[in-house]
């Protein structure tokens, strides 16, 4: 078995973020969504050297899954434009939490999963390609403490949520 770990969250690249934002809103009654533009992250690496991607991200939650919207607006080499170079749109990656980061990360890239970007945001965080095995790529996440807030709340956002007041909301 490739993984032996839930998956937490289900990312898709897109051409434009509101819009579907409000496409999973209105199909799917996913979010409210939470809005981190431009993201730039230091130590993000890009096939090991620093990352010149210019993305934008949305999370939400639909039921038990977390959904990352991403809208990339330049045209430097990142993992997105390796799955979509003319810039398309559609199904990314799956992400999963660890708590023996190295080591699943390095299990999957014995397993032939080439690590494509690395970065540290509230923990490490490693991307394989497994596009031959799962039809995308795979997010390494390390758990931590701080995401698990940051999804517990989301979550909690979602369940309340009337599907009408502030659909997206900027994350700080």
């Amino acid at each position: 078995m490739l993984i032996n770990k839930p998956i937490m969250q289900i990312a898709y690249v897109v051409k434009d973020l509101e819009a579907a934002c409000h496409h999973w809103i209105n199909i799917f009654g996913a979010g409210p969504f939470y809005h981190v533009p431009h993201l730039k992250l230091p130590e993000q690496l890009y096939r090991g050297k620093p990352s010149e991607e210019d993305a934008s991200h949305a999370l939400g939650f639909c039921g038990d899954m977390n959904i990352q919207l991403i809208q990339q607006h330049n045209d430097a080499p990142s993992m997105y434009r390796d799955m979509y170079p003319d810039g398309g749109q559609g199904f990314h990656h799956m992400m999963f939490f660890t708590e023996n980061f190295e080591a699943d990360r390095d299990r999957l890239v014995q397993m032939g999963c080439p690590v494509v970007e690395e970065l540290m945001s509230t923990a490490r965080i490693a991307y394989v390609d497994a596009r031959d095995k799962v039809g995308g790529f795979i997010e390494v996440y390390e758990d931590n403490p701080t995401i698990r807030e940051w999804f517990a709340g989301w979550k909690e956002e979602h369940l309340k949520w009337d599907r009408k007041t502030n659909p997206i909301r900027l994350f700080a």
